[in-house]
């Protein structure tokens, strides 16, 4: 799981998972 503040930053999401955040 992602920490709280990651989850809640789309650009960072996107960053993390390679791809963007609402493609989940």
């Amino acid at each position: 799981d992602l920490p709280s503040v990651v989850q809640n930053d789309p650009r960072v999401i996107e960053a993390y998972l390679g791809v963007p955040a609402d493609a989940s």
